[in-house]
């Protein structure tokens, strides 16, 4: 016989708005192997309760599963608070005379950085800087970040950035124990602002303030 493979748990943790969650098909809870019947799983709950979490899970899982490629739009399901979400499945597969139990671990991270740049009345200010490496790193959320600040090596600014190549007037390095100012006056005739942004990892983030 060929092969028959079927889910038998599965556990979430920071995809949308749930934390840590699992959902046990009745065959395991039963602590039956069989595969000659279907097995059906009802979800029930309230609006917000993860309903949708596990189906999308259970399709992104199936695309993973099956070699497809996924758009990088996944990491929006990761929980806004979190750097990372983890999906376990765990299997039982079917031979002809043998039953395999196997698990399958997926993690997404984070992997970009998140800043807020803006002109505000003749200067350039950077309101918040998150590097999503480092601040894994150093096991840090958002809301535990005092200064973001803390958390840079260097900024470099391009007041008239070409679109090629950025050539930087203003380099703020701060000395021992110093840190950056985050606010830079605006040359007259500026064009396009380009600022460079190296955090303690010597990891870059460039963007462009129009």
């Amino acid at each position: 016989m060929e092969s028959i493979v079927r889910l038998s748990s599965l556990k979430i943790s920071n995809i949308k708005n749930v934390r840590n969650g699992q959902i046990i098909m009745p065959y395991t809870c039963k602590k039956q192997l069989s595969y000659k019947e279907a097995e059906v799983l009802g979800l029930y709950g309230q609006n917000g309760s993860g309903k949708t979490a596990v189906i999308d899970t259970l399709y992104y899982l199936q695309r993973i599963m099956t070699g497809n490629t996924l758009d990088a739009e996944i990491a929006d399901y990761i929980d806004v608070n979190g750097s990372q979400a983890e999906v376990m499945a765990d299997f039982n597969i079917f031979s002809e005379k043998v039953t395999y139990e196997t698990s399958y671990k997926i993690v997404i991270q984070k992997n970009g950085k998140e800043a807020e740049i803006v002109r505000e009345g003749g200067k350039l200010v950077i309101r918040a800087f998150y590097p999503m490496n480092l601040m894994q790193k150093l096991s840090l959320q958002k809301e535990y970040v005092e200064d973001w600040r803390q958390l840079v090596d260097s900024i470099m600014i391009d007041w008239n950035y070409d679109g090629v190549v950025m050539q930087p007037t203003v380099t703020d390095v701060p000395g021992k124990n110093e840190m950056v100012s985050g606010i830079y006056d605006i040359p007259e005739g500026s064009g396009t602002i380009k600022v460079k942004i190296t955090d303690l990892l010597s990891e870059s983030l460039e963007v462009e303030v129009r």
